[in-house]
């Protein structure tokens, strides 16, 4: 409150606050509502010294208002997708609000905006990645004149592969082992072509001679070589995949 015999004037004020009343001209005390604006700043606290002069005299007082900087927090800094898509949240604190101004087209983010201080929980989310190649991008989160990122990355689907390629040293009726790699939706079928010396175990035959078999996701297959005498010899397995692929394991005996 401020109170003063012949009355009281507050002195011209910055446009961040605002006096209600800004003058008296009796004597009687006075409530006197400060108002501050949002402070822009996130790094950095502002301060003013309001001056009250006393009407029909020279005689001041001084009060001073100090507003602290404004909070802008984003929970996380980095957001990382399997191929398979999904969703991951994280959350956004901002005294001026904030907006999302910009985010990969392959992402989207619900909700986008909120005009408030209220700490909200936004989420992420990500369709699947139809590419081997990984992605990436950043999600950039605007509050007032400040801006925070995020950093997004999805990974690309497994390449269907087969290894070790190529098999070596396999020793009479000895068998090694060898991984196929692919995605958990991908078919395929592997062909035995040098049949006549080289089997495959723990796989169901649905072809005489053992030389057809099928299988769906990341699996391994035990490959076994028929006896050698002498010399050596070369062989193959052919794996196709529904995603398309052809993948030719060489078998080296000797």
């Amino acid at each position: 409150s401020i109170e003063a015999t012949h009355g009281w004037t507050i002195q011209s004020l910055p446009e961040w606050i605002s006096a209600t009343p800004s003058s008296a001209t009796s004597a009687t005390a006075q409530t006197v509502v400060f108002t501050v604006s949002p402070n822009p700043s996130i790094t950095g606290s502002r301060s003013y010294n309001v001056v009250v002069k006393q009407n029909s005299t020279a005689k001041t007082k001084t009060i001073q208002i100090t507003q602290a900087a404004s909070v802008f927090n984003v929970s996380k800094s980095s957001l990382s997708f399997v191929a398979a898509g999904g969703n991951q949240t994280a959350t956004i604190e901002a005294t001026n609000g904030w907006t999302i101004t910009n985010h990969p087209d392959w992402l989207t983010v619900s909700p986008q905006s909120n005009a408030d201080a209220s700490k909200k929980t936004v989420t992420f989310t990500t369709g699947k990645n139809t590419s081997y190649d990984g992605r990436s991008g950043s999600v950039v989160v605007k509050s007032g004149s400040a801006t925070k990122s995020i950093s997004v990355s999805q990974s690309g689907r497994i390449r269907p592969s087969v290894s070790p390629n190529p098999l070596s040293s396999l020793g009479n009726g000895r068998k090694k082992s060898v991984t196929i790699n692919c995605e958990s939706d991908v078919t395929w079928t592997a062909v035995v072509d040098s049949w006549a010396w080289i089997s495959v175990d723990g796989k169901t035959s649905n072809e005489e001679n053992n030389r057809k078999f099928e299988g769906k996701g990341s699996t391994s297959l035990n490959v076994i070589a028929g006896r050698l005498w002498i010399g050596s010899r070369t062989g193959s397995i052919t794996i196709t995949f529904s995603s398309g692929e052809t993948v030719t394991l060489t078998v080296n005996q000797g």
